[in-house]
């Protein structure tokens, strides 16, 4: 059955009242004083108010409840932009005491599953936004800087305040804008925090640059190491045992208590290394080399130029690996990893200050197929005399055989 209209509501409504409120007698009383029109014409104005406060009242809520309650602008051409309202951040919020011990970490990471491409998250001076790849749905998510997706989609973490002061607060959020948590405070504005691969923590830099680790709740917040550079990106690796950093222009990385420091990247002058972050499979990380995006292997062996574009700063790879979203001046460009299919997102939206965009992870629930292991190569060199064994010893090798055979002269 089709549900009832508003207007057939009130009817109804009108309807039962002047059954029920009014008797039988008394209405033909009043039909013929000739004042029952007068009364069922009040009533019905004061139901008609009543029942359109509680219709607008229940829509409100539905909206605010579903993370779809909008307020529109209008663009210089006319055009008109919906952007949900500005998130204003409470300050009644105790910080959580820091664990100053040196923790071991041991995080057991999930499969690795393979992902379908959500919303482009980036910012946009103070605020974050929100963008599907083909330019639809642009929203503005509240204010804001450097968003960064949990491994699964459904959270965003990101720093609070304007880029203009040196201390953040670190907050996450629902996808839908609902649950707004603060669970960190004095984290560094010059790189974005990172998750933890299961989901259950927020990585950052802090003021005097040792990095922290806060649970998802705001419960705790633990130092992992101390650091005494100021770091240009900050990245959990997908097996959640590394993170990638930059740091005096140049690419690391590193356990997540600091240890095994390995150098990925060495950059040229006047072209700092910034901006790592990690293949799906764990197995390259991409960077910015100055405007350009590069990529190198996580070993640091294979450092290559990856769009040749000219202008991809800040670039971050699709959920899926196929493509790459980077800032580009006022808009964002997405292209395949191969350099081809070249797109742009023209945003329409008020300044310049277009930056660090983070693909949204829609898992489809898949493993990540495993890789073609690479076969065992022997190497043999010298040769066998065979006139010093005399013993009968028969020597059996064993293995994958590579290269050409020669024969010893």
């Amino acid at each position: 059955m089709e549900p009832l209209s508003a207007p057939a509501r009130i009817l109804g409504l009108v309807k039962l009242i002047n059954s029920h409120i009014f008797p039988l007698g008394y209405r033909r009383e009043n039909e013929r004083q000739g004042n029952l029109a007068s009364s069922l014409i009040k009533l019905s104005l004061l139901l008609i108010a009543v029942t359109l406060v509680h219709l607008s009242v229940r829509a409100t809520t539905e909206l605010i409840n579903s993370g779809r309650i909008i307020n529109s602008s209008s663009t210089s051409d006319g055009r008109q932009l919906t952007t949900p309202p500005i998130v204003e951040f409470s300050s009644l919020w105790a910080a959580p005491p820091v664990t100053t011990a040196r923790p071991s970490i041991a995080i057991t990471s999930n499969t690795l599953l393979a992902n379908l491409n959500g919303k482009i998250a980036f910012s946009d001076g103070d605020l974050i936004r929100m963008v599907n790849a083909d330019a639809t749905g642009l929203l503005t998510f509240g204010n804001g800087l450097k968003p960064a997706w949990s491994a699964d989609g459904t959270k965003l973490a990101f720093l609070s305040g304007s880029s203009f002061v040196t201390s953040h607060d670190v907050y996450v959020v629902n996808a839908n804008g609902t649950g707004l948590l603060r669970i960190a405070t004095n984290a560094s504005g010059e790189t974005a925090p990172t998750w933890s691969p299961d989901g259950e923590f927020v990585a950052y830099q802090g003021l005097d640059n040792a990095v922290y680790r806060a649970d998802r709740a705001g419960t705790s917040v633990t130092k992992l190491f101390d650091n005494p550079d100021t770091l240009k990106g900050l990245r959990w690796s997908p097996t959640g045992q590394q993170f990638a950093i930059a740091k005096g222009g140049d690419i690391y990385v590193l356990s997540t208590n600091g240890s095994n420091q390995a150098k990925l990247t060495n950059h040229p002058s006047q072209s700092p290394d910034s901006n790592p972050r990690w293949s799906i499979d764990g197995q390259r990380v991409m960077f910015t080399r100055g405007l350009d995006a590069y990529v190198v292997g996580a070993d640091g062996i294979g450092e290559a130029r990856l769009l040749n574009f000219g202008y991809a700063k800040n670039a971050t790879w699709s959920p899926d690996g196929q493509k790459v979203v980077f800032q580009l001046p006022a808009s964002l460009g997405i292209m395949n990893v191969d350099g081809t299919l070249f797109s742009q997102i023209l945003l329409n939206v008020a300044g310049p200050n277009i930056s660090d965009p983070d693909w949204q992870p829609v898992p489809t629930g898949l493993p990540l197929p495993s890789p073609t292991p690479s076969p065992t190569v022997f190497t043999i060199s010298g040769h066998i005399d065979p006139t010093a064994n005399t013993s009968g010893t028969v020597l059996h090798l064993t293995g994958t055989r590579g290269g050409e055979r020669g024969i010893d002269a």
